[in-house]
């Protein structure tokens, strides 16, 4: 879904104009934005970053959904996998020292696949680095 995404600031706060497809999107996207951020960021420290798509996986994830987004997973309900298989690259990624040289890849199904081409924005990238850090100020400790 992040190649569906866009970098669209201005509604991170705000539901006005509100689309759940689209707030799924762009979060996918800037999913990818934050592992590529902390990859590039903590390069020479030895942590690495990893974005991943698990699947389909079959929660409750769903069970509050309307519109569009309930008959999308209504839809793919006989094609989900359990949590466990969901969990496969999640727990592949934090176990495999060999992967650090592709920190900052985005993972499906314990591969690294390509992204979409608005993912290597580094403009985009940095704004939202610099409005997450302006929310989470108030919380600095």
């Amino acid at each position: 879904m992040h190649q569906t995404g866009k970098p669209r600031y201005g509604n991170l706060k705000s539901p006005e104009g509100y689309s759940a497809v689209k707030a799924y999107s762009d979060s996918k996207l800037f999913n990818i934005y934050f592992t590529k951020s902390l990859a590039e960021r903590f390069a020479d420290s030895g942590v690495t970053a990893y974005a991943l798509h698990p699947g389909v996986v079959k929660t409750q994830f769903n069970a509050k959904l309307s519109g569009f987004l309930k008959f999308f997973f209504s839809l793919s309900a006989p094609f989900a996998i359990t949590p466990e298989k969901g969990a496969d690259t999640s727990v592949y990624l934090a176990t495999a020292p060999k992967l650090a040289i592709k920190s900052g890849s985005y993972y499906i199904k314990r591969k690294a696949k390509a992204t979409a081409a608005i993912v290597n924005d580094l403009d985009a990238r940095n704004k939202l680095w610099a409005l997450s850090e302006e929310f989470v100020a108030p919380f600095k400790v």
